[in-house]
């Protein structure tokens, strides 16, 4: 109890230490100033979720929401990651926007990012800037004629993303977003593979080095980390980049028996592994994001024998007990149920397959791997634009049928398994009274 409580404790200096800057918006350069040199590096950025990160309708629907639910007291909390500038310059409230300056409206962008100078712990938006003249980034010998520039190993590290990618429910300490340390404590993080190496390069997974340059007339690097900072969302984001992401991310393997008993049960296994993702999978908002595996049976005519799905999420659970799935945030006290891929981890789901007798095989059966950023009944609650289901990987395979075994004949398997054993036993008994009559009858004699 104690320990949860001077972690508490930190975790509010932290807020409270982070939130004391303050600085008007108009001492940040305008990410359109900063493209007329980082050309390439500016057209990522400003087709990225976090170019988006404030006009995202998902994001200010559900702001509003917690801020109303709330009373006001998460009125600076979650915008600290969605617009940095406009909590500095106290330019976040009222929550609808109406007050802010254009750069502020402009999500997390390029002189935010690049005048961080420090952070104090790694949550809850826990960045120090030092707005000015100089600008931070990842090489110590860059030149430019507009600003001053300085080499800063953070820009290098995970922790730099992780300062809004973990996130702790400010009231009671409730981790409600964990990547940082999903990557911390994997095998990405033991192994030095950062953040970076995956969503700030071209491709899926780590594609380094990306040679280039970071600005026109700058020097050919041996690797320039892109700006599009993509992940799952297809919506707000690099479309085609998030789905190719998301379809690199898992691997699916059917388990199947050789045969199955018409008018009898099979067992079918499905294998889920995380092969491509340095977190959890899903990962984020996992109490609002969804993943589910959805396998089919059906047999040669097309009727289906088997449909069901597993969900792999977080379920939240509120102080009266409610674990509903409908348990915000900010409301929140534990977390109910956490059922995910680890990184670079698996899970095998199994399901019993009733083979009726007038089945005709072979049968197909087919596993299916979905995204969606978000429940529909959520978005259709907020009135914002519904998220697509993403395929992320399937599996395919058919299964011949046996001929029908005795259960076939309408006597449960159950049953004829205990028909067996007292047939069984009553063979022993009457092999036992054979003998004992044989002893009996050579001792008369």
């Amino acid at each position: 109890m104690l320990f949860c409580c001077i972690a508490l404790v930190a975790l509010l200096l932290v807020e409270r230490s982070a939130a004391q800057q303050s600085f008007p918006s108009s001492a940040f350069t305008p990410p359109e100033m900063c493209g007329r040199c980082h050309v390439d590096i500016y057209n990522q950025w400003s087709q990225s979720i976090l170019a988006n990160a404030f006009t995202d309708p998902f994001y200010r629907a559900r702001m509003e929401h917690a801020v109303r639910d709330t009373d006001g007291a998460l009125s600076d909390f979650c915008i600290r990651c969605h617009s940095p500038i406009g909590v500095f310059a106290g330019e976040h409230v009222p929550v609808d926007g109406s007050n802010m300056s254009d750069i502020a409206t402009k999500g997390v962008q390029c002189d935010f990012c690049h005048t961080i100078s420090g952070i104090d712990g790694v949550s809850n938006g826990s960045y120090i800037n030092t707005p000015g003249n100089v600008k931070r980034g990842p090489f110590g010998d860059s030149v430019s004629p507009f600003h001053n520039t300085a080499y800063s190993i953070l820009h290098t590290r995970s922790e730099v993303c992780g300062i809004c990618h973990d996130i702790y429910n400010p009231n009671n300490g409730l981790q409600i977003e964990a990547t940082y340390t999903e990557w911390k404590v994997g095998p990405y993080g033991k192994q030095g593979v950062t953040c970076q190496d995956c969503h700030m390069t071209p491709g899926v997974g780590v594609t380094k080095p990306n040679p280039g340059q970071a600005a026109i007339g700058g020097p050919q690097r041996e690797h320039i980390f892109t700006h599009d900072f993509t992940g799952g969302n297809v919506l707000y984001g690099n479309r085609e980049l998030a789905i190719e992401r998301l379809q690199g991310a898992a691997q699916l393997a059917l388990k199947l028996p050789p045969r199955a008993p018409v008018g009898d049960e099979a067992q079918l296994e499905v294998v889920v592994r995380n092969v491509g993702a340095g977190h959890y999978l899903p990962t984020s908002l996992t109490y609002v994001r969804q993943m589910w595996l959805d396998v089919r049976v059906r047999d040669v005519t097309g009727r289906e024998l088997l449909a069901d799905q597993v969900m792999y999420n977080t379920i939240l659970e509120d102080a009266d007990g409610v674990h509903d799935g409908t348990v915000s945030s900010w409301r929140a006290v534990r977390i109910y149920r956490d059922y995910r891929i680890p990184p670079a981890g698996e899970v095998t789901e199994r399901f019993a397959l009733t083979v009726p007798s007038d089945a005709q095989g072979p049968l197909s059966v087919t596993a299916v791997l979905n995204y969606r950023s978000a429940d529909p009944t959520m978005t259709a609650a907020y009135g914002v634009a519904e998220f697509p289901i993403i395929e992320m990987t399937r599996q395919e395979a058919s299964l011949e049928l046996t001929a029908a075994s005795p259960a076939a004949s309408g006597i449960p398997t159950a049953i004829l398994r205990s028909l067996w054993w007292v047939a069984t036993a009553a063979l022993l008994i009457v092999s036992l009274a054979t003998v004992f009559w044989q002893d009996v009858t050579s001792g008369k004699k």
